[in-house]
C-alpha cells in the first residue's frame, strides 16, 4: 500500500520501487513522480510495518521542473527486510 502527499491543484501520482544491499534487505526507496511546480521539493519516504511503526525513514531535497517526471532516491539506514514492509508513504513538499 502506498500513500502520497504532495502540493499540486490535481491529483499526485507516484511510482515506489526500491534498491536492495547485498542481504536483499531494503535500503533505498525510489520515487518517481511529476512535479507541477519548479523549483526545490523535499521528498520523504516511511516504511511502516502492519502494526502501523514506523520501521524507516529518509528525504532528500531536489531541484525539480514542472512537467519533467522525476526520480528521486532516498536512502535508509538500517535496512528494512522485506517482508517486514507493509504501507509506504511518501511526502513531497515545496521548499
Amino acid at each position: 500500500m502506498v500513500d502520497v502527499s504532495c502540493p499540486t491543484a490535481g491529483s499526485c501520482e507516484a511510482t515506489v520501487s526500491y534498491g536492495l544491499d547485498e542481504n536483499y534487505d531494503v535500503y533505498q526507496c525510489k520515487v518517481t513522480w511529476t512535479p507541477s511546480f519548479t523549483g526545490e521539493a523535499k521528498v520523504a519516504c516511511i516504511l511502516y510495518g502492519s502494526s502501523n511503526n514506523k520501521l524507516a525513514s529518509g528525504d532528500d531535497t531536489v531541484s525539480v521542473t514542472s512537467g519533467s517526471q522525476t526520480t528521486t532516491t532516498i536512502t535508509f539506514s538500517p535496512s528494512v527486510d522485506p517482508k517486514d514492509i507493509y504501507k509506504v508513504e511518501v511526502v513531497i513538499m515545496e521548499v
